[in-house]
């Protein structure tokens, strides 16, 4: 039995009403915010908001290429500097950015911080996204 996914999300800017369906999927835009995979199992209010934060943190592409590279393990920020291409002050910035919200976590040996990814749901949530595109 396949059940009708259904997404509502509110866009105040947004004037218009959407409406798309796709394949057994149904997204509209309404006034409450309902993820479902079928009308009795909605995912809890608290579940919903750790799950933007995640979502949100990720979506910049420098820092999820910064955690792309931290799929394979732990890396200074100098190493991740030379890997990236970038400026140390920038992936500094972005890694912080990524520890406050809990993606990666960091340790210090010396003179040298060493990031790595939190926890392995991150580490799955990317590979799913790697192997789909």
């Amino acid at each position: 039995m396949f059940f009708k996914h259904q997404l509502h999300l509110d866009f105040p800017r947004y004037s218009d009403k959407l409406k798309y369906d796709v394949q057994r999927f149904t997204f509209k835009s309404y006034e409450v915010i309902t993820l479902a995979r079928s009308s009795s199992e909605l995912i809890p209010e608290n579940t919903l908001e750790k799950m933007v934060r995640i979502f949100k943190a990720i979506a910049n592409p420098f820092r999820l290429q910064i955690v792309n590279v931290l799929l394979s393990g732990e890396f200074c920020v100098e190493q991740l500097v030379d890997i990236l291409g970038s400026l140390q002050s920038n992936t500094s910035q972005q890694l912080g950015r990524l520890r406050s919200r809990g993606i990666v976590k960091s340790r210090r040996d010396r003179y040298k911080k060493y990031y790595s990814l939190a926890n392995d749901s991150i580490k799955r949530i990317v590979e799913s996204i790697i192997a789909e595109t």
